[in-house]
């Protein structure tokens, strides 16, 4: 299901319409300039105005943010029944948490890491180091700043080089960062992290000029069906999934998903500054 609605929400970047001045850091003083910015951008278009046909999707940190905004207030967000990730109605639109958001970052990695220097992705810590030795997470500087970061983005990516040029993450991290998450980097200098979900990160870096910037989140206004999803089962089996509030499809052998120009106008792409996740 993560890799179902991650395909879904990728298509949020092709929105025909974007919020100023992005990315933006949600909080209880803005949260309302920005709705009234998307109000009017798809209103502008003549997009349904019923509260069940808007949909606000956000991580839960931002849930969070919008919660407390709303807490000292005389109507709560969160007053419906949590079903399928709807949080509730707030402003004219159905909240919706979900923690497939796509995400990106830049890791500036221009200089050679000193042994020892770390970097940290949801709390999975990689540790570069002159002579490999047999932790977790360990990645072999090699030489170069070119070569470090090719062994980071095989540590990350789970490639080829395990024992070698990094060591191989445990059975958790490397569920959480390639298949929950689904990290991905390049190896320019100013490495290119990508994945979906309220992403944590941070470094140690002894160069100060290197370290993390430009981390952002795209969250998404939109009216429902803007963007079109086909799944293929090769055979149909859901079954109620455990402690949930969603059905579990099973044999899904095919995932389309498509924005066409008519959804495209009913979206409004709203790029969070992430930091502070």
């Amino acid at each position: 299901m993560n890799a179902v609605e991650q395909k879904f929400l990728s298509e949020i970047p092709n929105a025909y319409h974007s919020i100023s001045n992005s990315p933006v850091e949600i909080s209880g003083s803005n949260i309302l300039d920005v709705l009234e910015e998307a109000e009017g951008k798809l209103g502008s278009f003549d997009a349904p105005y019923e509260t069940a046909m808007r949909a606000a999707v956000f991580g839960p940190k931002t849930v969070a943010k919008l919660r407390r905004a709303k807490s000292d207030r005389e109507t709560r967000l969160g007053d419906s029944t949590l079903e399928n990730g709807v949080v509730g109605p707030w402003q004219g639109w159905t909240v919706v948490q979900n923690n497939n958001l796509p995400w990106t970052a830049k890791l500036g990695l221009a200089t050679e890491p000193t042994d020892g220097d770390t970097v940290t992705i949801m709390g999975v810590v990689f540790t570069f180091k002159t002579s490999l030795g047999t932790t977790a997470g360990n990645v072999l500087i090699g030489g170069s700043a070119a070569t470090a970061r090719a062994n980071l983005q095989k540590a990350v990516e789970g490639l080829s080089g395990a024992g070698t040029n990094y060591v191989e993450l445990g059975i958790r991290d490397r569920f959480l960062l390639r298949r929950k998450r689904a990290i991905t980097c390049t190896t320019a200098a100013d490495m290119v992290f990508s994945g979906y979900g309220d992403i944590s990160v941070s470094s140690d870096l002894t160069d100060g000029t290197d370290g993390w910037k430009n981390q952002e989140q795209h969250s998404v206004f939109m009216i429902r069906g803007a963007i079109d999803l086909v799944l293929q089962f090769m055979e149909i089996d859901v079954g109620s999934k455990e402690k949930g509030f969603a059905d579990l499809p099973k044999g899904i052998i095919g995932i389309g998903t498509y924005t066409f120009d008519d959804g495209k106008i009913l979206m409004v792409d709203l790029t969070q500054d992430a930091s502070g996740f």
